[in-house]
C-alpha cells in the first residue's frame, strides 16, 4: 500500500509537470502568433452611429470596453476601423488602444492636446477578425482631429489584456482622406478592342470600381470590378484591367467610379479613345447644351495638345483655350450658335464643329 501511494503521487506529479509544460509551450506559441499589430486604419464620423453611448451620469454605457475607467463627462466623437497585420484568432479579445497620436516619423507618438478614451465595439471573440472597429470618446473640450481634412498620419500603441508584454506600437498608417489612390489609369485601342488599365497604390474601405463609358451623349456603367484588397484594404500596388469590344465612330470616353463599402464614391480622370474613322478630331456634347449652359469639347488624341477658339455668329473669338489635352469644358456663354475651331498643335490640323448654347 505504501509503494502504491508513492507511485500514485509520482503519477500525479508527472501529470502536473507535463500539463505545466504543455501550458507553457502553448502560452509561448500563443505569444508568438496571436498578437498582431496594427497594419493601417480608416476613420469616420459617428453621425448617430453604433458608437453612441446610452444612459446618463454614472449609468452612461460605453459599447465595448475602455482602456480607462468610464467617465460620464466623455462623449462619443468618432471611430477607427483598425486593420491588423494578421488575423486575431478565436478566443482572443481585441487589443486595447492605450494611445493614438501623430507619428513623428520615427515611430514616436505625439499625443494630441485633448483627452481621449477608446473602446473596441462589438468584438466577437468567437470568430477570426482582421479588422476591429474602435470608438473614441473625448472630454467636453475635445476637438475631432482624427477625421476628414484634419486627419493626421497616426501611430497606435495597443495592449492585449492577456499579456503585459504584448504591447506593440509606432505603426504609421494612412488616414481615410485617401480612400483610394489612383497611381496609373490608361486606355488603349487595338483593332476593335478597348483596353483599360489602372493601378492603385493604396485602398481603404474599397468595394470596387464601376467602369463607365461615355458615348452618344450619356455615361453608362459597363462593368464592375471588385477590389483585390482583402476586405477592401491594401497598402501595396494593385493592378486592374478591363477590355471590351466596342465598335463606334468618332470618340468614346472612359472613367472609373471607385465606390466605398459605405457607399461613398470618387471619380477618376477621363480617358478618350478614337475609332480612327471620324471626319475630324472633335466631339462636342451635349449638343445643344444642357440647361445649365455648358458643353464639353472632347479631343480624339489624349496624348496631343490643342488650341481651341470659340467663335460667335459674327466670327468674333469669345473664348480661347491654349494647350488643351483630352477635354475642355465651355460655359458662361449667352444662348445662340457657336463654332469651335480646334487646332492640333503638332500637325496644324484644324477641325471646326458647330454647337448650340441654350
Amino acid at each position: 500500500m505504501k509503494y502504491l501511494i508513492i507511485d500514485l503521487k509520482l503519477v500525479i506529479m508527472k501529470t502536473f509537470v507535463l500539463s505545466l509544460v504543455v501550458l507553457c509551450t502553448s502560452l509561448i506559441s500563443f505569444s508568438q502568433t496571436s498578437y498582431p499589430c496594427v497594419k493601417f486604419y480608416s476613420t469616420a464620423n459617428l453621425g448617430g452611429g453604433d458608437c453612441q453611448t446610452t444612459g446618463t451620469g454614472s449609468n452612461k454605457y460605453y459599447p465595448g470596453y475602455l482602456t480607462q475607467t468610464a467617465d460620464p463627462n466623455y462623449t462619443p466623437t468618432g471611430k477607427f476601423v483598425i486593420y491588423f497585420k494578421s488575423p486575431i484568432p478565436v478566443g482572443v479579445a481585441a487589443p486595447e488602444i492605450t494611445s493614438a497620436g501623430i507619428d513623428d516619423g520615427s515611430g514616436n507618438i505625439l499625443l494630441p492636446g485633448y483627452d481621449y478614451k477608446y473602446a473596441a465595439y462589438k468584438d466577437d471573440i468567437t470568430t477570426v477578425r482582421s479588422t476591429v472597429t474602435y470608438c473614441y470618446y473625448g472630454s467636453s473640450s475635445n476637438q475631432n482631429i482624427f477625421n476628414g481634412s484634419k486627419a493626421p498620419f497616426l501611430a497606435f500603441k495597443i495592449l492585449y489584456s492577456l499579456s503585459d508584454t504584448s504591447t506593440c506600437g509606432g505603426v504609421t498608417a494612412v488616414p481615410s482622406t485617401l480612400p483610394v489612390n489612383f497611381k496609373i489609369f490608361t486606355a488603349t485601342r487595338s483593332n476593335s478592342s478597348n483596353s483599360l488599365k489602372w493601378t492603385t497604390s493604396f485602398e481603404s474601405n474599397n468595394k470596387g470600381f464601376y467602369v463607365q463609358r461615355f458615348y452618344n451623349g450619356q455615361w453608362t456603367n459597363v462593368a464592375f470590378i471588385a477590389s483585390k484588397g482583402e476586405g477592401g484594404f491594401s497598402s501595396e500596388d494593385l493592378n486592374y484591367t478591363y477590355s471590351e469590344v466596342f465598335n463606334f465612330k468618332g470618340v468614346v470616353q472612359y472613367r472609373i467610379l471607385q465606390t466605398d463599402i459605405d457607399g461613398r464614391s470618387k471619380l477618376s480622370e477621363i480617358r478618350s479613345l478614337s475609332s480612327g474613322i471620324q471626319v475630324n478630331n472633335v466631339l462636342i456634347y451635349p449638343n445643344p447644351s444642357a440647361v445649365s449652359g455648358s458643353v464639353s469639347i472632347v479631343l480624339a488624341d489624349a496624348a496631343a495638345t490643342y488650341d481651341i477658339q470659340v467663335l460667335d455668329n459674327a466670327g468674333r473669338v469669345v473664348k480661347e483655350y491654349v494647350s488643351v489635352r483630352n477635354t475642355q469644358q465651355v460655359s458662361s456663354l449667352p444662348k445662340g450658335q457657336y463654332l469651335a475651331r480646334v487646332t492640333e498643335k503638332l500637325s496644324g490640323l484644324v477641325s471646326v464643329e458647330k454647337f448650340i448654347m441654350q
